[in-house]
């Protein structure tokens, strides 16, 4: 009778673990059937249970139905649940049975769960985006990555990543998670991944963390590899001038007038640039860019300044002057070189972009009609000021 009960009771064993299993099978079959609520209460179950919590397939289930659980409810802590069990799944496999046998029975359960799982993170990462959850989406375009290189095995490249990672780098910056973002877009990058674009995100990023090393750095590598892309090289040249290393700027400029002599806007930075250096280089550099476009409102604004201070240095010299036929001389200078000032500054209010930039422009340009003809003789100071009243109520 002893041994009846002893097969009796090793056959409930048998028969519970078996009922676990069938529960983890049951799992499956639910989030097949798009029954994602039952899956969970399943496979929450199985995870309990002393007879399957220990088997790399119950974590592998689970992984897939917190994963779709994460799709249906945008839920990120379903998610990062669904990331821990693909790993526990990996570390019992690499463990095998409590005598150390059975290792690495599950790699190949653990590579297709991998595919699997792949489109359901993809999923997940357009539902969170879409729901504006962010960090979520981020997570899942990432996850993603890892699961394509471990499904994929030895014909996995890196750069098959590329589309994942533009997606997680844009969802990083909507969380304004820019360090991440600039990783994933460096990637891209090195990928030859969407051109330039990659390396202009990258600068973007960079910018917002204030990280001028690594800014350089991009816009350099972007440079190099993109050496026709005019906004990296742009971007190079503000980048030197924001940071005040005018001979960097200049160089970088002198080569993009090289590659494209027929853009003003070369021709206007390096004009600015050398104000600081060359004064009479910078005028016939805002010269050279109105002759290309003659209604470059930064240039003309800058030559009638130029002309106005040049106008204000004779002044005071003048103030110091003793002589009266000396001074009195000089005062004509003063006149005469400020009135350059006012065709370029009437050219100017003409070509202002905006209401709000014509305000401003005309507010110098009657400063400099003032100084150069306090009398009003040609009556631009008038005109000047009559459309500033009409602009201004």
């Amino acid at each position: 009778m002893k041994k009846i009960f002893t097969i009796l009771a090793l056959a409930g064993v048998v028969l519970s673990a078996n009922a676990q299993k069938a529960k983890v099978n049951q799992a499956k079959n639910a989030v097949l059937l798009q029954k994602v609520d039952d899956a969970k209460n399943l496979i929450d179950e199985a995870l309990q249970h002393e007879k399957t919590n220990s088997l790399p397939n119950t974590y592998l289930v689970a992984a897939d139905v917190y994963a779709n659980v994460a799709l249906k409810k945008v839920d990120a802590e379903a998610f990062t649940k669904a990331k821990e069990f693909m790993a526990k799944a990996e570390e019992l496999d690499a463990k095998g049975d409590a005598k150390g046998k059975g290792i690495g029975k599950a790699q190949k359960d653990i590579k297709k769960a991998y595919a699997d799982l792949l489109n359901v993170c993809q999923n997940v990462g357009v539902a969170g985006f879409n729901a504006k959850n962010y960090g979520l989406a981020k997570e899942a375009f990432l996850y993603s990555c890892t699961c394509q290189k471990n499904s994929m095995g030895a014909a996995y490249t890196p750069a098959a990543d590329s589309l994942l990672l533009l997606n997680a780098g844009i969802a990083a910056i909507q969380q304004e998670d820019f360090a991440t973002a600039a990783d994933c877009f460096t990637k891209t990058f090195e990928y030859d991944y969407d051109g330039a674009l990659s390396i202009q995100r990258v600068h973007y990023c960079y910018s917002q963390l204030n990280d001028t090393a690594n800014m350089e750095i991009a816009l350099k590598k972007g440079f190099e590899k993109y050496p026709a892309e005019k906004q990296i090289l742009l971007n190079l040249i503000q980048f030197y001038l924001n940071a005040q290393r005018n001979e960097d700027a200049l160089i970088y400029l002198n080569e993009a007038i090289a590659k494209d002599e027929t853009n003003p806007l070369y021709y206007y930075a390096r004009g600015c640039l050398n104000e600081k250096i060359d004064m009479e280089k910078a005028i016939a550099d805002y010269n050279k860019a109105l002759s290309l476009n003659d209604k470059h409102y930064n240039s003309l604004y800058n030559l009638a300044v130029i002309y106005f201070n040049k106008g204000l240095d004779i002044r005071n010299e003048a103030s110091n002057e003793r002589d009266d036929k000396k001074y009195a001389a000089l005062m004509v200078k003063v006149q005469e070189t400020m009135s350059q000032a006012k065709p370029y500054i009437e050219r100017a209010v003409e070509a202002s972009e905006n209401t709000e930039i014509k305000i401003e422009t005309l507010k110098t340009m009657k400063q400099i009609c003032y100084n150069a003809d306090p009398e009003d003789k040609d009556g631009k100071w008038s005109w000047a000021n009559k459309l500033l009243r009409e602009l201004e109520q």
